[in-house]
């Protein structure tokens, strides 16, 4: 791109001496130099002509579209530190700094590139350049872990604050779509899969056919919505502690590894709400997912099953404790304690997305970019648990969603499938009512 600007100005320069008499055919640039250093001084046209040749210098060196979009140079930016403490491609480069800016080993980010690689070819009507891939990737992963905004981001890499926001942009829609990494990386069980999570569950809980655990959490707003979006959806809590979300909703395993997550509701919403208004409702309901392996107890049949708590309605396919109900016995508090042991689950699993990927604290992106960069992080998420990298020492989420529903309309079937997992629990562990 840069050669074809300077023959640009080369053939221009030529042409505009050659018409002047200065010189007969195409010179040599160091020729060139001398000849506009004398019509600049001698000629009465020759600031016009300036000004022609310094607009042609402009494009080389800017692009109002794209001005941003280069590395600023001169500074010693993260980028090259890490760089030149260990080479780009060196396998042996320190995990400890590469897990702090990023949050995942270098071999592991190696491996995301390349995952990326393929939706992120170059756009041949770009003016300039695109950054590298790896740093774009990594520009992003550390923006999504620091939480940090687009301008302390850029300085830290040495980019503009435009090339940030539409990196990250670009590269959390393709985690978050379905036809890209989301549908690699986030997949219902099934099959031999299914059978060891519930083994997994049953070791944990001692109840049988547990497929995962449910529940939702706020994803902090930093910015309040504007008016159009109707503001008051996105407000919880009163008073002094009000504050604007969006939901997210998680399905997990025992290995805290989501397989369905989604991000459709206002922070305003219950989980039951936010339930009903995902694809997962409806696959649940159509036997799409958790379809079998169906056991018998108490002369029940039992399909697969979530773990949820009492914000969510009680169904064949999702299981809330006793405390919902009233004149708990003790009996029934020791089977909640259970159930509540597979529901920790999802809990420990939005700790440790929260803690690993600090955006999600206090999310400063626009609404409109808020569910991809939501669900890209849980994308993310699964990734550094499957290639088991370190999980955040901090593993708490203190922003679980507690907005109780008026009502539970759809308890069907649910009350006689906790029955009798609970009467088979009390026979396992020989206790009496």
């Amino acid at each position: 791109m840069e050669l074809s600007k300077f023959l640009l100005l080369f053939t221009t320069t030529n042409m505009f001496l050659a018409s002047k008499g200065e010189i007969q055919t195409m010179a040599d640039p160091m020729l060139i130099d001398s000849a506009l250093t004398d019509l600049l001084s001698d000629m009465p046209w020759a600031p016009i002509f300036f000004i022609i040749c310094t607009a042609v210098l402009a494009t080389m060196t800017s692009s109002p579209q794209h001005q941003d979009e280069w590395l600023i140079p001169g500074q010693s930016t993260l980028w090259r530190r890490l760089n030149k403490r260990v080479g780009v491609l060196n396998p042996m480069m320190q995990e400890k700094q590469w897990i702090k800016h990023c949050r995942m080993s270098y071999p592991a980010f190696v491996y995301l590139v390349e995952e990326l690689r393929p939706y992120m070819l170059p756009n041949a009507q770009m003016v300039r350049e695109p950054v590298e891939l790896e740093l774009a990737v990594a520009i992003v992963l550390n923006r999504l872990a620091s939480g940090a905004s687009p301008a302390v981001i850029g300085n830290l890499w040495g980019v503009g604050t435009a090339t940030v926001v539409k990196y990250t942009k670009l590269v959390t829609s393709i985690f978050a779509s379905c036809e890209k990494l989301y549908s690699k990386y986030i997949v219902a069980p099934t099959g031999e899969r299914l059978e060891r999570i519930s083994k997994k569950f049953f070791q944990v809980t001692g109840i049988p056919n547990v497929a995962g655990a449910i529940d939702g959490t706020h994803i902090v707003l930093q910015k309040k919505p504007d008016r159009a979006t109707c503001p008051a959806d996105f407000c919880s809590g009163e008073g002094k502690d009000a504050f604007y979300s969006v939901l997210l909703q998680g399905v997990c395993d025992a290995d805290k590894v989501f397989w369905d997550v989604c991000c459709v509701a206002p922070g305003g919403s219950n989980d039951s709400e936010h339930l009903k208004s995902s694809s997962l409702w409806t696959r649940l309901w159509e036997k799409e997912v958790l379809r079998e392996p169906v056991i018998s107890l108490q002369g029940v049949s039992i399909r697969p099953y979530l773990v949820g708590d009492k914000n969510y309605p009680l169904l064949p396919f999702l299981i809330n404790p006793f405390d919902t109900a009233p004149a708990e016995t003790q009996a029934e508090s020791l089977f909640d304690a259970q159930l509540q042991k597979g529901h920790a689950s999802i809990v420990t699993t939005f700790g440790i997305l929260k803690n690993r990927w600090n955006i999600l604290k206090n999310l400063n992106v626009d609404l409109k970019s808020a569910p991809q960069t939501i669900v890209a992080c849980c994308v993310l998420h699964n990734f550094c648990q499957l290639s088991n990298q370190s999980e955040p020492k901090i593993q708490v989420d203190d922003a679980l969603n507690h907005n109780v529903p008026d009502h539970y309309s759809d308890d069907v079937g649910g009350e006689e499938t906790r029955q009798a997992l609970f009467l088979n629990w009390l026979t396992q562990h020989q206790i009496l009512i």
